[in-house]
C-alpha cells in the first residue's frame, strides 16, 4: 500500500503523513467505536454550550451575500502549538472548561497529540449541525485533498460501413491517452504553481501488510494491548510486533504511550 501521491507540498504539510493519520484515525472509529461515543457523551455537550456562549451575532457583509457567523476566537486553537492565538487571561470561563473536558477526554484514550486534538474540535464542529455524523473530522492536512475538476472525454462516434472495429478501438484509445494526459499535465501544472513538488516514487514504509500495522498500534494506543498479546492474537513475532507499532507511529506523529512491562515478583524465602 503506497501511501501519497504523485505530487506532495513541499513544506510540513506532508500527504503521506496526512493520510496515514486519516486511516490511524479511521480504524480508531471502526476498532474502538467507544472512543466517538464518550466523546459525544463527555466533550460535545460542553462545545455545544460553548458556542451558544461565545459565538458572535451574524454579520453581513455584502447586502448579496448571506449574513455569515463570525468564528469566536477560542474556536481558533493552535494544536499544533498546543497554545491559544491570545492571552489565555481572557478565554472565558466556559472555553476553558471545555479545554479541560476535551483534554481529560484525549489523555483517557492516549490521543494527546496535537494533531489528534485538532480533528477532534473539528469533528465537535460538525456534529454541532450534523449529529448522525460518523467517524472523525480529518485534521486540517485533508483540506488539501480537494475535489479534483473531472476529466471528461468525448470523440465524434463510430461508424461502422465506415471503419472495422479494431480500427475504431485503436483510435480511441490513442484518443482517450492523449485527451488524458492533456489533463494530468494540467493538474501537475497546476500543482506545482501552487507550491508542490513531485515526491519520491517508493514504496509504503511499512510494506504490504500497512493497514495491519495501523490496527496493531490501535490496539496498542487505544485499546491498551500490550505487544505480547498483539503477538498472541495476530500470530507474529514480538518483534515485527513492535517495530510495526514503533515505525507506524513514527510514520503519523503519534507519541507512544509506555508499554507497561510486568516483571513476575520476587521470590521469597520464609524462615
Amino acid at each position: 500500500m503506497r501511501l501519497g501521491g504523485e505530487l506532495r507540498d513541499v513544506g510540513e504539510r506532508d500527504l503521506t503523513k496526512a493520510r496515514g493519520r486519516e486511516l490511524f484515525l479511521a480504524t480508531v472509529s471502526d476498532l474502538v467505536p467507544d472512543v466517538l461515543g464518550s466523546l459525544r457523551a463527555e466533550v460535545l455537550p460542553a462545545y455545544k454550550s460553548t458556542v451558544a456562549e461565545t459565538r458572535p451575532p451574524p454579520v453581513r457583509q455584502y447586502r448579496s451575500v448571506p449574513p455569515r457567523v463570525q468564528i469566536a476566537d477560542w474556536e481558533r486553537w493552535r494544536w499544533e502549538r498546543g497554545e491559544w492565538k491570545f492571552d489565555e487571561a481572557a478565554v472565558p470561563e466556559s472555553v476553558s472548561r471545555l479545554r479541560e473536558r476535551a483534554l481529560k477526554w484525549a489523555k483517557g484514550w492516549n490521543l494527546s497529540d496535537a494533531w489528534i486534538l485538532d480533528a477532534v474540535f473539528r469533528t465537535l464542529a460538525v456534529l454541532v449541525t450534523h449529529p448522525s455524523f460518523e467517524g472523525f473530522r480529518p485534521p486540517h492536512f485533508f483540506d488539501l485533498a480537494e475535489r479534483a475538476p473531472p476529466f471528461t472525454f468525448q470523440h465524434s462516434g463510430w461508424q461502422p460501413h465506415w471503419k472495422s472495429r479494431a480500427s475504431f478501438l485503436g483510435e480511441l484509445r490513442e484518443d482517450f491517452e492523449l485527451a488524458a494526459r492533456k489533463y494530468m499535465k494540467a493538474r501537475e501544472e497546476e500543482a506545482t504553481r501552487r507550491g508542490f513538488e513531485p515526491a519520491p516514487m517508493k514504496k509504503a514504509q511499512l510494506g504490504a501488510n500497512a493497514l495491519q500495522h495501523f490496527e496493531w498500534l490501535v490496539r496498542f494506543q487505544v485499546e491498551g494491548w500490550t505487544h505480547e498479546r498483539i503477538k498472541d492474537e495476530y500470530g507474529r513475532s514480538r518483534s515485527s510486533v513492535t517495530t510495526a507499532i514503533r515505525e507506524t507511529a513514527n510514520l503519523i506523529g503519534l507519541t507512544r504511550r509506555k508499554q507497561i512491562t510486568r516483571r513476575p515478583a520476587k521470590e521469597t524465602n520464609n524462615p
